[in-house]
């Protein structure tokens, strides 16, 4: 009873982003032939849990966690195959069963309990260069090594009640006992058909503990300074994000998070400053991201089904068009400079949203089942505190001007995004 059935497991993929607070960006350009060389790493805590599309904390696995009646397994493992004996005898037993007595449905003496876990935590090393063209004009260019640690499981566990069935007369007296008995010393069979159902037989892994590292999209871009006073400053900012990443999703794991979208993205970033004193600046900034349309191969299930593709059907395979949803970023910083400028405490209030995803092409699948969910917002915070030598050697002309900073950042609230956190460490090398 291992093979031959067919149940519906809904999409569980990963998606887990954690973006830097751009914040940090002020409206400061660098000198003319200065040289920065950035280095940032973001340590995630273990992420466990997602917002859904109200608002509400649930498990990523959650979509895993159901149970399937008696009656399902057999209506599933005759659809695949009329002719199996184990599923006849099976379905026989359920409907004799039910005929004892149509009022209390006996042939649902016995389901199969599906009960899934994952949890995700990322580390995530930025390396950036940034050259002053002039005094208002800089050129930048980043790379994001990406490593992920994946633990996951699901476990099928079938549950009976054959033993209170038996005491009852009319079963006694119908002498079905035995067949509940040879029902029960199959439950392993059981359990183990419902998984390959799940998984095995659509070409699926079944959830499992995992890691990879590899390399994201490269990132360039140029960040215009168009006012520099006193007390106010305004810059622009505008990156090209490509399809650059060395690792691209595995679709037959339903928990690989993938290292970015295979697509081209623009995004142009504002950010203003008021600095009413030589210690405080207040800021604010915006960031539209523009995805490019493209095309991607990937796996659609067909339209009338539900849950995951079946990955062994040749048809449910296309070249998609994918139009993925821009986004806009908002983000507030207070920073405060001490001790000489030495030191910098920076709090950062952050707003993300996108819009959905818009899948299509010419086959009879379900495309809008790949854009559900893909709408998304969050808000969240970030402190920090940095060290700085730059206001010392800029003084004393003399030494190696760097900075270095640490911060954490967390996710308030949020619909269709995880409840993720991480530790951040900055380290910036200036020269020329």
């Amino acid at each position: 009873m291992t093979k031959g059935m067919t149940l519906k497991i809904g999409p569980l993929f990963f998606a887990l982003i954690t973006p830097l607070s751009f914040g940090l960006e002020s409206t400061q350009t660098l000198p003319k032939g200065v040289s920065r060389v950035r280095n940032v790493d973001i340590f995630s805590r273990s992420v466990g849990d997602k917002y859904d599309s109200n608002g509400k904390l649930r498990g990523v696995a959650d979509p895993l966690n159901k149970s399937i009646t008696a009656g399902q397994i057999i209506e599933a493992g005759l659809k695949s195959d009329p002719k199996n004996e184990d599923y006849v005898s099976l379905k026989a037993l359920y409907e004799g069963l039910n005929n004892l007595d149509p009022n209390q449905n006996l042939g649902e003496f016995f389901q199969v309990d599906l009960t899934g876990d994952a949890a995700i935590q990322a580390r995530r090393h930025y390396l950036s260069y940034e050259y002053g063209i002039s005094n208002d004009l800089s050129f930048g260019i980043s790379i994001p090594l990406i490593h992920y640690d994946v633990s996951a499981n699901v476990s099928a566990n079938m549950v009976s009640n054959s033993a209170a069935l038996k005491n009852l007369n009319l079963v006694q007296a119908a002498k079905i006992g035995p067949k509940l008995d040879t029902v029960a010393a199959k439950s392993a069979d059981i359990e183990e058909a419902v998984l390959n159902a799940a998984f095995d037989d659509k070409g699926y892994q079944r959830p499992h503990d995992f890691s990879y590292s590899a390399f994201g999209e490269l990132e360039i871009g140029a960040k215009k300074s168009w006012l520099r006073k006193e007390h106010h400053g305004f810059s622009t900012q505008v990156n090209l994000r490509l399809p650059t990443a060395s690792k691209k999703k595995d679709y037959t794991n339903i928990f690989d998070p993938g290292v970015g979208d295979n697509q081209t993205d623009l995004y142009t970033l504002f950010v203003y400053d008021y600095m009413p004193t030589s210690n405080w600046r207040l800021g604010t900034s915006a960031k539209y991201t523009f995805q490019i349309p493209d095309t991607e191969y990937m796996p659609v299930r067909r339209n009338g089904e539900s849950g995951l593709a079946d990955l062994n059907d040749p048809y449910v395979w296309d070249n998609v068009g994918r139009n993925l949803g821009d986004s806009l970023d908002y983000e507030v910083i207070a920073a405060y400079s001490f001790y000489k400028k030495r030191f910098n405490a920076t709090a950062i209030y952050n707003f993300h949203t996108k819009a959905s995803d818009s899948i299509r092409g010419s086959k009879d699948l379900d495309y809008a089942s790949i854009s559900e969910g893909t709408s998304k917002s969050f808000h969240g915070y970030e402190f920090g505190i940095q060290y700085s030598t730059v206001n010392d050697v800029l003084t004393k002309g003399s030494g190696v001007p760097f900075e270095v900073r640490v911060a954490y950042n967390d996710t308030i609230a949020g619909k269709n995004t995880y409840d993720a956190s991480f530790y951040r460490l900055d380290l910036h090398l200036y020269f020329k």
